[in-house]
């Protein structure tokens, strides 16, 4: 598969420099180093408790995704942890061995592919780092798999994000994250939101000496920890929407400041 990615200027050298730093301190102060070194602050808002959680509980970690930084910051606004996983796209696969160890990948792209309209980045990206494309129904078995592979990490105690409404911001949740969290079986098992504003279609610039400061930050706020067994009677669906509809709750007239 094309990685051209990897050797485009400042690109290619940010891949590389995160990857020597994940090796050193691992992705969370990797990533946030890597912010840094591009000028862009990093604001995170959490109170004491959801901190705690985030840092030693079994956690499973839903998140907005207006943009595609969303990542990036989310990562580098969690306390630094070795059994921490994220659930991507698939196609972020394969861009950096050292950051695919910490990734769940979902098989999405036929989906996007069949979409009216794909965005220039998208395209781009898709030109400069191709990933396989499966059939529908081998797309949906191969996420079963990786949902359960999601669940079993936090049942052993690991902390697990991904992003419920599938990269659209202010979206309906898909079912995943419900059947995820049926799977749950550890007692003290979590379920941590987070709201990320600040993001934007340009945030590739901030890869460019200098341009940063023209951005606002990035910002990140958690919401208090819910028990997952306080959905232990629901189904997937159930679970899904209460949770959709919290988080909009949550969420309405957040302001970036």
């Amino acid at each position: 598969m094309g990685k051209l990615l990897n050797h485009l200027w400042v690109v290619g050298a940010v891949i590389r420099a995160i990857e020597k730093d994940m090796v050193a301190y691992g992705p969370q102060r990797a990533v946030d180093l890597a912010l840094k070194k591009t000028g862009t602050k990093l604001v995170v808002e959490a109170a004491e408790q959801t901190t705690k959680a985030l840092q030693k509980a079994p956690v499973l970690l839903l998140a907005n995704h207006p943009n595609e930084a969303d990542v990036p910051a989310l990562i580098a606004s969690t306390p630094p942890r070795k059994d921490a996983s994220i659930i991507v796209n698939s196609h972020i696969m394969g861009i950096s061995a050292e950051f695919d160890k910490y990734l769940i990948p979902v098989y999405v792209k036929h989906r996007m592919e069949t979409a009216t309209k794909l965005n220039l980045r998208l395209k781009i990206l898709r030109y400069l780092h191709r990933t396989k494309m499966y059939h529908r129904d081998e797309a949906h078995q191969k996420n079963i798999q990786n949902i359960a592979e999601a669940s079993r990490r936090i049942n052993a105690g690991g902390l697990v994000a991904m992003f419920p409404g599938a990269g659209e911001d202010g979206g309906v949740w898909l079912r995943g994250v419900g059947h995820l969290i049926a799977a749950l079986k550890h007692k003290d098992a979590l379920i941590v939101m987070a709201h990320i504003q600040g993001t934007s279609d340009l945030d590739y610039l901030r890869l460019i000496p200098g341009t940063a400061r023209f951005f606002g930050p990035f910002r990140v706020s958690f919401h208090s920890p819910i028990p997952a067994q306080t959905f232990a009677a629901k189904t997937p669906r159930e679970t899904t929407a209460l949770l959709n509809t919290e988080f909009r709750a949550w969420t309405k007239g957040q302001l970036t400041k």
